[in-house]
């Protein structure tokens, strides 16, 4: 299921509503800004094979959890990824 919705002119705008979103939406981060899985880890003091995890949308605890919160209260999240020109490489 993809959660992608263009804004014009802004990159993409997601509507995260499971793992496999929230997956996608980070490789679409990371691509933005020419970072490799093993860089961003790095960066965010992660390993890499968990972030390889999260960007192929496996499930785990703490985001079903996440999940079920949000689905519970009716809150939508989403998440605007710029435009590769627009990305400030932070």
């Amino acid at each position: 299921m993809s959660g992608k919705q263009d804004a014009a002119g802004s990159g993409q705008t997601w509507v995260v509503r499971d793992p496999e979103v929230l997956g996608e939406v980070i490789r679409a981060g990371r691509d933005a800004r020419g970072l490799t899985q093993a860089e961003l880890a790095d960066a965010a003091g992660l390993h890499r094979s968990y972030l390889s995890n999260l960007e192929r949308g496996v499930a785990t605890d703490q985001t079903e959890r996440l999940f079920r919160v949000l689905r519970r209260l009716g809150l939508e999240v989403r998440i605007e990824v710029p435009a590769t020109d627009e990305a400030d490489g932070s």
